[in-house]
């Protein structure tokens, strides 16, 4: 079980992480978008504009306005498809950016909470707080910011980890169907789930318990095969 300090320290480096990524947009719009000695405001709106880029801007397209196919079929449908029904609960007209940044953040600080208990149990608590903060600040972590799916992803598919590690089949089966709505790469975790299986095989008793563990897997290519049967 963490502890209040190890809780209190991974919403702390989560908020820190957070504010840094705050300051280089504002500071960064300054100095390369604005004229010398400009007294232009930065807004929110041109805040979040700033993180209106590449895939962010297919993804709040997508949730705001449907597939435009072939070339948003790339894009998995649970992303844009949260954005959508937390943009209706937010007002102005960047709610779908808004959301989908918000989305992405608080997958986040849960995929922290998840990978700091898997890497604890693994390593000790030293290794997982090392994990959270190289997560954190590694150069590319700026997409768990966007309205990205990564931190989406993170979150599931650690999620189903835990839940292997537990022997949760059910909750693995699920979280790895919804991972793989999210990303393509999803599918995959077919793999660990029949490796965990496999592990334990001792503690299944007769041939319906095993049956049983294994009833679950369907879930995980059952969310590819959903949005393949969507595009088709």
């Amino acid at each position: 079980m963490k502890s209040r300090a190890n809780i209190w320290n991974i919403i702390g480096l989560f908020f820190a992480t957070r504010l840094a990524l705050i300051f280089v947009t504002y500071f960064g719009y300054i100095l390369l978008t604005q004229d010398k000695y400009s007294g232009t405001p930065v807004d929110i709106t041109t805040f979040l504009s700033s993180w209106q880029q590449w895939d962010a801007a297919v993804y709040v397209r997508i949730a705001q306005f449907g597939y435009q196919p072939p070339f948003d079929f790339a894009f998995f449908p649970l992303f844009p498809l949260l954005i959508s029904l937390i943009a209706h609960l937010l007002p102005g007209s960047w709610n779908y950016l808004a959301a989908g940044m918000l989305l992405s953040n608080a997958a986040l600080l849960g995929a922290l909470f998840i990978i700091y208990q898997l890497s604890g149990e693994a390593a000790g608590e030293q290794v997982a707080r090392r994990t959270l903060l190289y997560l954190c600040i590694f150069p590319t972590a700026f997409f768990f910011f966007a309205a990205y799916n990564e931190s989406l992803f993170i979150l599931l598919t650690a999620g189903a980890f835990l839940a292997l590690q537990r022997q949760r089949w059910w909750l693995a089966g699920l979280l790895g169907g919804l991972a793989a709505l999210t990303r393509s790469t999803g599918v995959l975790l077919i793999i660990p789930y029949l490796y965990q299986l496999w592990l334990v095989r001792a503690s299944f008793s007769n041939w319906r318990k095993i049956a049983w563990g294994l009833l679950p897997l369907v879930c995980i290519p059952f969310g590819t095969t959903l949005y393949a049967l969507y595009c088709g």
